[in-house]
């Protein structure tokens, strides 16, 4: 029975939990844990001020505090969400990242170079680092997006996606995506997938290239036969 929680269920049945456990949640699957986890984090500083505050007057101080460690619960919840999708992970480790940056940069900024003398100089120094650091990795970024994507995984898993909504095809029998119902062959996912090597392979492949490589390869002069 659906409503029998304590029912038997067999692992290949598919579930919110299920799917969550195995990394191949669906995107709206993530949008319900991400809307759920929000009203969470809010009960649970709710409650946590409640607790620590029983006296009806609240301090700002404590309540400003408990929201924020909520809110920074709710940013791991969504980190641990949306890192592994295809299309807004990227954009999401990419704004994580630049916003570490940035946080460093100021509480250096603040708290050591006001304390330092010629504080003008360090903190000019520590903008210019942030500045640099923000440029070298979305950079970096551009550049691993132009090369394409990897063939395996950190995982060792083939990196194989759908290439309409993102949905990772590892562990599939068939080449129907269950997210957006798209149908492919072997053929048109694989060449779908964006891969570097693919690419690699096709760039080798024009007429410019067969040419460059041709004039890289060593000249041996031919010999008169014997």
């Amino acid at each position: 029975m659906p409503w029998n929680l304590f029912a038997d269920r067999r692992p290949e049945t598919p579930s919110l939990w299920t799917d969550l456990r195995h990394g191949k949640l669906t995107t709206f699957g993530r949008i319900i844990l991400s809307v759920t986890g929000f009203g969470a984090a809010l009960v649970l500083c709710l409650v946590s001020i409640a607790v620590v505050s029983p006296n009806r007057r609240v301090p700002e101080e404590l309540v400003a505090t408990v929201l924020g460690l909520g809110g920074l619960l709710w940013v791991l919840l969504l980190t641990y969400l949306w890192f592994g999708h295809s299309i807004l992970g990227p954009l999401l480790r990419g704004v994580f990242v630049i916003g570490a940056i940035w946080f460093l940069t100021i509480m250096l900024a603040v708290f050591i170079g006001a304390r330092l003398p010629n504080e003008e100089l360090w903190i000019g120094a520590f903008v210019i680092s942030g500045i640099t650091a923000t440029v070298l990795f979305i950079a970096s970024m551009i550049y691993s997006g132009v090369r394409g994507q990897a063939i395996r995984t950190q995982a060792g898993q083939v990196n194989v996606q759908c290439p309409e909504c993102g949905y990772s095809f590892v562990g599939k029998m068939d080449c129907t995506c269950p997210e957006c119902g798209r149908q492919y062959t072997v053929d048109e996912l694989i060449a779908a997938q964006n891969y570097d090597a693919l690419r690699r392979d096709a760039e080798d492949k024009t007429p410019t290239a067969i040419t460059s490589n041709a004039l890289k390869a060593p000249h041996h002069p031919a010999l008169p036969a014997d």
